[in-house]
């Protein structure tokens, strides 16, 4: 079955911390050690990696804050505003504050690159 990996950010030391891939279900004993410490430090939770990387080999996590590229409708490039990735509707998406695109597909997107994350760098939404 698929490795599965997650990170959370620790509010205590102010850092993410990354579990190694976990091989599900054989690993089941070491998922939970991490989920019962992220439960003590992780205040917003734990995120998914989504198994994308992005156009510099950096793993996408929900969370992350990306920047991509697009397509319109009628097969327009389309420069996306840095979002938050997010799984929603049953497949990982960016969310964008920009009202004529306000979600895509990840997978629907070209030129993805991680720019921050929302723990560490909140205002890249805001630009």
């Amino acid at each position: 079955m698929k490795n599965l990996e997650f990170r959370y950010y620790d509010e205590v030391t102010k850092q993410m911390v990354y579990s190694s891939e976990f091989d599900w279900p054989n690993e089941f004993n070491r998922l939970s050690r991490f989920f019962l410490k992220a439960m003590n430090y992780a205040e917003n939770g734990v995120q998914q990696s989504t198994g994308l990387l992005d156009k510099n080999g950096v793993k996408i996590f929900e969370g992350d804050i990306l920047k991509a590229d697009g397509y319109d409708a009628d097969n327009n490039g389309y420069d996306f505003p840095a979002g938050e990735v997010a799984f929603d509707g049953g497949e990982f998406v960016l969310f964008t504050r920009d009202p004529s695109w306000p979600c895509a597909a990840l997978a629907c997107l070209d030129k993805k690159e991680v720019i921050g994350n929302v723990f560490e760098n909140p205002e890249l939404l805001k630009q």
